[in-house]
C-alpha cells in the first residue's frame, strides 16, 4: 500500500492540497473579487474513466474519507492509491466549479464566471516523481518529445498561456460552469453531473476548512 502523507491539519495531503486549499482560497477572496471576476480551477482529464489516460479511475465514497482515508479503502496495489488519490481530487475540482457556478447565480449579484481546465500532460512537471525508475526515465527522457504532437501533451508554457487566457480572453468573459481541454471545450465524466457529491462535498468542505459566515458570501 503507498504511503499516506497528511497536511499541518491532519487532512490527506493531496486531498488538502488539490481541492480543500483551492475551495477555501475562492470563498476567502469572493468578496474582494470585481463584478466580471473569472475563477479558473485546474483538474485534470484523469477525472474521466473514458480518457483511458493510464490513471486510475477515481473512487468517490465519501467526502471525509477523502480528508481522513481508511487504510486501504480501494484495495489498489502498491503504486495506485497515490494516483488514485489524485484523480479523485481532480474530480473534487469539477464538482467544486459546478456547485461553485450554482451558488454564484443564487446568491451573488456579481457577475463572475467559473470554469474548469485540463492542462494535459505536462512531462517537464513532477508529477511522477514517486513513479518506478524506469518510467520515471521514460517520462523524463523520451515523453517531452511530443509535445510537437497534437495529442494533449503540452510544455508547462504552453499549458500556462492557455490557461491564463481563460481568465483574459474577451471572447470567454461570459462563459461559466465550462470544462476546457487546452482551449477546447469538452464534456465533463458522467460521475461529475452527480448533483448530490457536488452539494455534500461542498458543505463538508466548509466543516473541514472551518468557514466562517462572515468569511464567504455564500454561506
Amino acid at each position: 500500500m503507498d504511503k499516506t502523507y497528511y497536511s499541518k491539519e491532519g487532512f490527506e495531503e493531496t486531498f488538502a492540497v488539490n481541492h480543500l486549499s483551492h475551495f477555501l482560497l475562492v470563498n476567502l477572496l469572493l468578496d474582494r473579487m470585481t463584478k466580471d471576476g473569472r475563477i479558473a480551477f485546474v483538474s485534470s482529464g484523469t477525472h474521466d474513466p473514458k480518457k483511458k489516460a493510464g490513471m486510475p479511475e477515481p473512487v468517490y465514497k465519501n467526502e471525509k474519507i477523502l480528508a481522513y482515508p481508511e487504510e486501504n479503502y480501494t484495495n489498489d496495489k502498491k503504486g495506485l492509491a497515490g494516483r488514485r488519490r489524485y484523480t479523485t481530487s481532480k474530480l473534487c475540482n469539477i464538482y467544486c466549479m459546478y456547485e461553485l457556478v450554482d451558488r454564484l447565480n443564487q446568491m451573488s449579484a456579481k457577475n463572475i464566471t467559473v470554469n474548469a481546465f485540463d492542462p494535459g500532460l505536462m512531462p517537464e512537471t513532477g508529477l511522477a516523481r514517486t513513479y518506478h525508475p524506469i518510467s520515471r526515465f521514460v517520462l523524463k527522457y523520451f515523453l517531452g518529445l511530443f509535445v510537437i504532437f497534437p495529442a494533449n501533451i503540452n510544455s508547462v508554457a504552453k499549458s500556462g498561456k492557455t490557461l491564463a487566457s481563460l481568465v483574459t480572453d474577451n471572447q470567454l468573459k461570459h462563459v461559466t460552469g465550462r470544462y476546457f481541454e487546452g482551449k477546447k471545450e469538452m464534456k465533463t465524466s458522467a460521475l461529475s453531473y452527480n448533483k448530490e457529491n457536488q452539494k455534500n462535498l461542498w458543505n463538508v468542505s466548509v466543516e473541514l476548512s472551518q468557514l466562517q459566515k462572515d468569511e464567504s458570501v455564500l454561506l
